[in-house]
């Protein structure tokens, strides 16, 4: 492999990370790549270079295409404790805006991954959709082919969905992403339960059409989703509140209505998970759950009970000919026993 090209979402010193709380990188069917960044500097609305806070559509070769970034993007930087349009307080190599101004909020819209959306849940004003999200808490639908950049008077989106809004805690609103199958979106953010929206013609139903009885506390959970293309679907999510001392535990869900818990791990005992770490996102493959903890993998598959299991060659067809001497057999042998009865009995 070769380095094709490098893009800097910001400039040295301004912060404007990509790290989507280990999400993954979108890209659409024309090969253009959608990131999130973290807070930081922002300026790319003065033709600047820096784009913290922002959705930012990249072409093939490195070049920034669209962009959108939240018009409260400034709120959500600048409650980071650091003026980092002039500089900020430092001593010994430790910024000192956290304690100097009392502003720790640090609200990034980078916390989450940019989900590329199927056409077929576009409208004939927005054909092609993505879905973004961070700590804010807020779904921001958009469109693929105007993201809207920044504006100060509204933000140029086709929705917003408040489903846990936050502007002033760090540990708050999205760590990860929410999932799609079938017209439904999962989500599950921080201190928030699982919810299900529908999403159809270019819009996200609200309220919710489901949600869980139980919350995930900590980080909140990535989704994701198994089935038989629009049957059978499962919502797996794990659960870390116990981080960093406690177990994972693995939750399914019905995906056509995820109040209905299907299953979820004991915190203890032989089926409990390991120590959870922050970010887990479970993974469905070859009939298997796989979910990552401290020091292990931690696999899940359908139970068999060996008490009630019949050997293997009894499930195949029987030949006629082998039926029909058992019959036979067993015919024989009743006639004998009836034969030996009757003589007792005149005996």
């Amino acid at each position: 492999l070769s380095q094709k090209f490098v893009w800097a979402s910001a400039r040295p010193g301004n912060q404007g990370s990509i790290w989507q709380s280990g999400n993954g990188i979108a890209s659409d069917s024309s090969g253009n790549i959608y990131v999130e960044t973290a807070n930081g500097a922002f300026d790319a609305n003065r033709g600047g270079s820096d784009y913290s806070d922002s959705v930012v559509k990249l072409t093939t070769t490195g070049g920034v295409r669209d962009f959108f970034t939240p018009l409260d993007q400034s709120t959500l930087n600048t409650n980071d404790g650091r003026n980092l349009n002039g500089g900020g307080l430092m001593l010994g190599g430790f910024w000192l805006g956290y304690w100097y101004n009392g502003k720790i909020n640090d609200i990034d819209l980078g916390s989450s991954g940019v989900i590329i959306l199927p056409d077929s849940l576009g409208s004939a004003a927005h054909p092609h959709l993505l879905l973004a999200t961070g700590k804010t808490g807020i779904l921001y639908l958009l469109d693929q082919d105007n993201l809207g950049k920044f504006n100060w008077r509204g933000n140029q989106d086709i929705q917003e969905v408040s489903v846990k809004p936050n502007t002033t805690h760090i540990h708050a609103g999205f760590f990860g992403q929410p999932a799609y199958w079938n017209g439904n979106l999962y989500t599950a953010a921080t201190d928030d339960f699982l919810k299900q929206f529908a999403i159809a013609n270019g819009a996200i139903s609200i309220p919710q059409q489901s949600r869980s009885s139980d919350a995930y506390d900590l980080r909140g959970a990535t989704p994701a989703v198994s089935a038989s293309g629009t049957t059978g679907g499962i919502v797996w999510a794990v659960d870390v509140s116990a981080y960093p001392t406690g177990p994972a535990v693995l939750n399914a869900y019905d995906a056509t209505n995820v109040s209905t818990r299907l299953y979820h791990s004991p915190s203890s005992g032989t089926d409990a998970a390991g120590k959870a770490v922050k970010f887990a996102v479970p993974t469905v493959a070859n009939g298997k759950v796989y979910i990552g903890a401290q020091g292990e993998l931690d696999v899940y598959g359908l139970r068999t009970d060996r008490r009630f299991v019949l050997p293997g060659w009894m499930w195949k067809p029987i030949p006629f000919s082998l039926l029909a001497i058992a019959t036979l057999t067993a015919f024989v042998l009743r006639i004998k026993l009836l034969l030996k009865r009757r003589q007792r009995r005149e005996g």
